[in-house]
């Protein structure tokens, strides 16, 4: 009784972290970098390819950490790495500074993704209620949403007044988070004898560090439609973070202010914030059958309105990305966590995150390379047609095959 009320108190402690969490203070981090440190668009795409490709080498290691040693300890030193990560984006004056900067909040994004959700999934396990961890995902996911967009708008205000304080306020809210997470308690893993039979695990709960990652790479080859899923979002959702990021800086050639900024981003989150509330009704409504042609067309049409250069059409599309990226994490999450076991639960959210570094990787310095060189407009027209002509055949074929052979 005693261990099901902390589990219980574990939830309600993790909707005020997520809150603190995603309240998106840092979320125009491009417009900071680019009208307040001097930095090109080109220069700003290497440094998220930096921070990517440190996600990318720590995302599953980080996640393998947390199984082998415990959701808390792992969490708490990301906060460290977050705080430290935006002392040098206060104090950076140069590349070389913010590539640092970016490293350290990579690996504070690795000590999160994965380990975070694995807690809430498995205190729900505990309690015997991981059959409603979709709804409970999309209560916290439009809890996130509207963090977010309050984030954005006091970012807003102060980008107007005085840029660098968003940064310190983040580092309050990463002190803050230390708290909650010292008053959670460490879930006890129920395993899943029938999956781990299946994928050939080990039943021993304390594995180690190598085990775990030998036990996550294996079931990733074997099961083809964990692989699917995880491909899928990995690359639209790389395409949709894409398209939001450069599109700070697009509302700037617009016309737009710091304030100006956060209040379109604003007004367009509104329609986010009631996507993640209802995502599971979204989800009974599309099924699984429907979601790898319905997303990319969403994505791809949002592109497209944007590449119009009709400022209402520009509006529709931006609407359109925001409210796939508020519903696609809650069912991707749902998706996933249902077919993996909890001993590698961290490690393979991990392997999630690390495949949408790889997208991001070389994703986003081209699109940036590419509005240097030529136009907002055509590097949306490309980024549509991309998943058009690849990225949706692709996840559709993906998805399809791991129907057929999974």
């Amino acid at each position: 009784m005693e261990n099901h009320i902390s589990l219980r108190k574990n939830i309600s402690l993790a909707k005020k972290y997520a809150f603190i969490q995603y309240f998106g203070i840092t979320s125009l981090w491009l417009l900071y970098l680019s009208s307040f440190k001097g930095m090109s668009l080109v220069q700003i795409g290497f440094l998220e390819a930096i921070f990517h490709i440190t996600s990318f080498a720590f995302e599953v290691p980080s996640g393998a950490l947390a199984d082998r040693f415990g959701y808390k300890k792992i969490l708490l030193f990301g906060k460290v790495m977050a705080i430290i990560s935006s002392i040098g984006m206060i104090y950076g004056q140069s590349f070389s500074h913010f590539a640092i900067a970016f490293a350290f909040s990579a690996l504070s994004y690795n000590f999160n993704s994965g380990t975070y959700e694995a807690l809430v999934f498995e205190s729900m396990k505990g309690l015997d209620e991981e059959s409603g961890y979709l709804d409970k995902l999309a209560h916290i996911n439009f809890l996130i949403e509207i963090s977010a967009q309050s984030g954005v708008i006091l970012a807003g205000i102060l980008a107007d007044a005085y840029f660098q304080a968003v940064y310190m306020v983040n580092i309050l809210l990463c002190i803050l988070n230390m708290f909650l997470i010292s008053r959670m308690v460490e879930p006890v893993k129920r395993l899943d004898p029938q999956l781990n039979e299946t994928v050939g695990f080990s039943e021993k709960v304390g594995q180690s560090y190598t085990r775990i990652l030998g036990n996550a790479w294996r079931l990733l080859k074997r099961h083809k439609e964990l692989r699917g899923w995880i491909l899928f979002f990995a690359l639209l959702d790389s395409f949709a973070a894409t398209y939001y990021f450069y599109f700070q800086n697009y509302l700037s050639v617009l016309g737009y202010n710091g304030k100006g900024t956060s209040i379109y981003l604003f007004a367009a989150a509104l329609f986010g914030i009631f996507g993640a509330k209802f995502s599971p009704s979204i989800e009974q409504k599309l099924q699984k059958k429907r979601i790898p042609y319905v997303f990319p067309a969403v994505v791809s049409l949002a592109l497209l309105l944007s590449a119009s250069g009709n400022r209402l059409l520009i509006f529709v599309g931006f609407v359109l990305s925001i409210i796939f990226s508020a519903v696609s994490p809650t069912i991707a999450n749902a998706y996933i966590n249902q077919l993996i076991p909890s001993e590698e639960r961290a490690t393979l959210l991990s392997a999630n995150s690390m495949a949408y570094s790889l997208c991001m990787i070389l994703l986003f310095p081209v699109i940036g390379g590419v509005i240097d060189l030529l136009d907002f407009r055509i590097a949306y027209l490309l980024m549509a047609l991309a998943i058009i002509l690849v990225g949706g055949s692709f996840a559709t074929i993906a998805i399809n095959r791991s129907r057929s052979r999974g």
